[in-house]
């Protein structure tokens, strides 16, 4: 605090002189005009000098607060790609057991003739302190430009917001679309 206040001050003082002059000054000759014209632009040399003053006193605190900033990441970048990958391996594994699940309910519609039979699929895992969700999302990918209709187009590419709302509201066919469900993981917990 006092590095600014002694960088700021003698600057400051000129400045509030300056200021207080050219307030009071009123123009009505070309001597007066040439002092109006000489202190401003000595207040712009103030203004320069303020300014790098303050870049000379700002710039290490980026830097610090950058490598702050980088050594935080290393952490929360590696959470998130382990978050990510083990997700993934959850998903793989709903998959099996999605398969499985299928698999069974065959098993039994064959066995007992029952057509309608539909085994419950399990949403939600708890463990101790978290709990994992799956939740289908329905996605899109582009096949055919062309084919989509124009009211999802911008001006040379595709206006992704109305397609996303559109496909988020039911849409399930659009035409040079692919609509397809892609589940996720939501983990819920871990906040201690």
């Amino acid at each position: 605090m006092n590095e600014v206040l002694s960088s700021l001050l003698p600057v400051k003082l000129d400045v509030d002189n300056l200021c207080d002059r050219l307030t009071g000054m009123t123009i009505e000759s070309q001597a007066d005009l040439t002092i109006v014209v000489g202190n401003l632009a000595t207040l712009k040399q103030y203004r320069v000098r303020c300014e790098n003053a303050q870049k000379t006193l700002v710039k290490p605190l980026q830097e610090h607060i950058k490598f702050i900033n980088g050594e935080f990441a290393k952490t929360t970048d590696k959470i998130d790609e382990i978050v990510e990958l083990t997700g993934k391996k959850i998903l793989d594994y709903r998959k099996i057991q999605e398969a499985t699940r299928l698999s069974e309910e065959s098993r039994i519609k064959e066995l007992t003739g029952i057509q309608t039979l539909e085994l419950p699929k399990q949403k939600t895992y708890q463990a101790e302190n978290a709990s994992v969700t799956f939740r289908t999302n329905w996605k899109w990918r582009l096949l055919d430009l062309d084919k989509v209709p124009n009211e999802y187009k911008i001006p040379v590419q595709l206006d992704e917001i109305k397609i996303n709302k559109a496909v988020g509201a039911g849409a399930r066919s659009i035409s040079g679309l692919e609509i397809y469900p892609e589940e996720s993981v939501a983990i819920k917990g871990g906040k201690k």
